[in-house]
Formats: C-alpha cells, structure tokens, sequence
C-alpha cells in the first residue's frame, strides 16, 4: 500500500534497512523519529546504531539524522523492553528520547545535535513527559527527573 504523504518508508540506503521503532513526535513543522538500524540480514546483534530522524513535515525530507550509542548489549541490564522510545518536544524545540541500553537524550530539535546524555543503567519504559520545566523518564525501577540545566 502506498502512503498518501510524501514520506519515505525506507530511506535510500542500499546496505541498510531502517526501521521506524516509535510513534512520531511534531512540532515546529517537523515530524521526529526514531529509526533502528539492522544489517542487510534483518538481524539485531549487539554493536548496532539507531538513528534519531527529523522529517521536514510538508515535504518528507530529511533534515537531519543523530546516531544514538551503540548497544553493546542488547539491551538494558535490567529489563525489556528497550529500544527506541516515543520522542517529546520541549518548548524550546529541544527533542528528548530514550535509547537502547537505558539511554536518555536531549537533542536541538533544528540541528540534531546532542546537547546531554544519561545512561541509567535500566530500561526506558515509554515516552518522556514535559512538565513545568522537568522531563521526567521512568524505567524499570525509577522514575528519573531532569531539569533544563541538568542531563541528561
């Protein structure tokens, strides 16, 4: 089946398959979303790089794509599961999202460049919420909150 919107359900990469991992998040005109990326044998083995994407939300183009940690483990060490989570969009743009390995992230929103990291040493468990200038992630066994001047 065909999408009626201009984007590209796999991005031309002939030695890579991109897979979406997460619902989209929107704002400021664009569409941002997590893309995990398997060998050609459709395989995930550790050692494996995901991709945050953002869309411009008109056309479908790519504007930018941020490569997230390898996982070298296939996972958090306490539970699944653990990949790419939904993203949420700050006020200000910033893109926040959780990763393989318990990865947290802040990312600008216009140029994909990682402004902090966290590892928390466990599973994300879905997407991260804004409030009153906090981003709060939970995982298996905590519940982790950041304020805009600290990490992640």
């Amino acid at each position: 089946m065909r999408s009626p919107l201009p984007f590209p359900c796999v991005p031309d990469r002939p030695s890579k398959i991109l897979l979406v991992q997460a619902a989209p998040a929107i704002a400021h005109g664009r569409v941002y979303v997590g893309l995990l990326g398997f060998s050609t044998s459709n395989v995930m083995t550790p050692g494996h790089k995901g991709n945050m994407t953002a869309l411009n939300a008109s056309t479908g183009a790519i504007l930018w794509q941020t490569p997230t940690h390898e996982n070298p483990t296939m996972g958090a060490a306490s539970c699944v599961p653990d990949t790419f989570n939904n993203a949420a969009v700050g006020a200000d743009g910033t893109v926040y999202f959780g990763w393989w390995g318990g990865y947290v992230y802040a990312v600008d929103g216009k140029t994909g460049t990682i402004l902090s990291s966290f590892q928390t040493q466990s599973g994300i468990q879905g997407a991260p919420a804004i409030g009153d200038g906090v981003v709060y992630f939970s995982t298996c066994e905590h519940l982790y909150a950041f304020k805009k001047d600290t990490p992640p």
